[in-house]
């Protein structure tokens, strides 16, 4: 496993150099960004260990920088004691985790070190399989009260379950919209969490972790069930909603 370490640091970088030494890990070192970003532009990494305070850069656009470069490498965020906060930030926008200096065994950073890649790995298994053969979109549309929308949404739905596709239904609708009424449900993540997120972080993985699974072989994303929740959501992060769903119902 090679593994780039952002470090401007050199008690810290000779530090973790020592305690990885004796592994099946190939370190490289970048003391700036700069210099990261040209190595990660030459080299083929699996991992990067990233200081996010550097001489040409501090805080989460150091991260931000690396993640926009190669958005699939998998990061591990190196912080102080008082940064913890700002790490939490990086990992809510695509770092796998982060270890704090000096509070974290060798056998630990080897250990997260290899759990980023296996997630990396998964993650391009996934994105993989969800763009090789993308399914269909059917959209359902008609005004609430009583004309039977989602009766005839569900209905298909289950009927393409039952020819052994793989079917998600994503309900676009304003809150307290059918679906938790036809099926009594009260989910717990939802639409709103899902469009949150930046239209290039909506993907499969995100997706799946908001969908509710019935025995009947369709998985749902529900509308928000609160009229404070709802907003009208933005056509880029739809788009990357579609995209995602349809990779995932072939």
């Amino acid at each position: 496993m090679r593994v780039l370490l952002v470090e401007d640091n050199d008690d810290d970088a000779l530090l973790i150099r020592e305690s990885l030494s004796g592994t099946a890990l190939e370190i490289d070192r970048a003391e700036r960004l700069s210099t990261a970003l040209a190595q990660l532009t030459l080299g083929k990494f699996d991992a990067v260990l990233l200081d996010l305070s550097l001489p040409d850069s501090r805080g989460l656009a150091t991260f931000e920088s690396v993640h926009r470069l190669a958005p699939r490498l998998p990061a591990v965020v190196l912080t102080g004691l008082d940064d913890e906060d700002l790490a939490l930030r990086a990992v809510a926008q695509g770092a796998q985790n982060y270890l704090v200096k000096g509070a974290v065994k060798p056998a630990a950073i080897l250990r997260e070190l290899r759990f980023a890649v296996e997630r990396g790995k998964a993650l391009e298994q996934l994105l993989g399989a969800t763009q090789a053969a993308p399914g269909k979109i059917l959209g359902f549309m008609g005004a609430k009260g009583g004309c039977g929308t989602t009766t005839v949404a569900l209905n298909v739905a289950v009927a393409l379950a039952g020819q052994g596709r793989s079917v998600v239904a994503i309900e676009l609708s304003p809150y307290r919209a059918g679906l938790t009424l036809h099926l009594r449900a009260s989910p717990r993540r939802d639409l709103a969490d899902l469009l949150e997120l930046a239209p290039d972080q909506i993907n499969a993985v995100e997706l799946r972790n908001r969908l509710v699974a019935f025995d009947f072989g369709v998985q749902f994303l529900f509308a928000p069930q609160e009229a404070v929740r709802w907003a009208d959501p933005d056509p880029d992060r739809v788009a990357a909603l579609l995209r995602a769903a349809a990779g995932m119902a072939l």
